[in-house]
């Protein structure tokens, strides 16, 4: 059993000498040639633990950049959803202003954008997002082709 624990921790070492070697720019026969010139041959995959850990020493001092681990400032940082904001297009205002004053000649009441957000989204207009925008303009094209359509049954139905 400690065989096993000492053996898996040596190949964890040997797996980040590789990866330490990799990052320096470092090939295979590169640490093996270090390894022999510290006096422990030339077979890196027959290194016990303590050699590995002496050759990542002898690499920490010629490259200590090599060691350093990210900080958490460098990396970015995402957005939350809550705090995202997708801004609608001036095509998508504009089809929404189209789309209003074409129903508002054939309906029977009168439609406003505000009144559309505030049934909708319970907010005002001006801080609908993209998306909200997209759904209000796929709801007034439906509204349109219902009127449209029911103008036309009652015009037919007069004749």
């Amino acid at each position: 059993m400690k065989d096993t624990i000492e053996e898996d921790k040596r190949k964890q070492r040997l797996k980040q000498l590789f990866a330490v070697g990799r990052n320096i720019g470092y090939s295979k026969e590169n640490l093996e040639e270090i390894s022999s010139s510290l006096g422990m041959g030339g077979k890196l995959s027959k290194l016990s633990g303590i050699q590995i850990q002496r050759i990542l020493n002898s690499l920490k001092k010629g490259h200590p950049g090599a060691f350093r681990r990210p900080q958490e400032r460098d990396r970015k940082r995402s957005i939350p959803k809550s705090q995202m904001f997708s801004i609608p297009s001036v095509d998508q205002k504009e089809m929404t202003e189209i789309l209003l004053s074409q129903i508002n000649k054939i309906a029977p009441y009168k439609i406003s954008l505000e009144s559309m957000a505030q049934k909708t989204f319970k907010t005002s207009s001006e801080k609908l997002s993209f998306h909200q925008y997209q759904s209000l303009i796929e709801a007034l094209k439906s509204m349109k082709f219902r009127f449209e359509r029911d103008s036309f049954l009652r015009k037919d139905s007069q004749l």
